[in-house]
């Protein structure tokens, strides 16, 4: 099944603001502050698999690519909603990135 950068985020929104009236979550669904700080605490988990993997105290496996998979959702899934509560329609601003950044490195390959 794809899934669009566009629906996710709608989705999530929609989401969180069901939560946040049934009292299960208690922040306002336009803090961007709480969500740049969930993404934040997100990526440090996923940086502190990595760490493990590259030290040599954790086997790059089965499980622990499910646990790195698992915190990159939770930093897809939190990334979405900063990107919302800002009014930002980040599958708009990953097109334009892209793009940018390929015509800057002198290369034909656009989204």
């Amino acid at each position: 099944m794809a899934l669009s950068i566009k629906k996710l985020q709608k989705t999530a929104s929609r989401r969180t603001l069901l939560l946040n009236k049934q009292g299960i979550y208690k922040c306002n669904p336009a803090d961007f502050g709480f969500f740049g700080l969930a993404l934040a605490g997100e990526v440090g988990e996923t940086c502190n698999l990595l760490k493990k993997v590259l030290r040599g105290t954790k086997q790059l496996n089965l499980s622990t690519l499910d646990a790195l998979a698992s915190e990159l959702a939770d930093c897809q899934m939190y990334l979405v909603l900063l990107a919302a509560s800002l009014n930002i329609n980040l599958e708009e601003a990953v097109i334009a990135k892209f793009n940018e950044r390929s015509k800057d490195l002198g290369i034909d390959i656009t989204l």
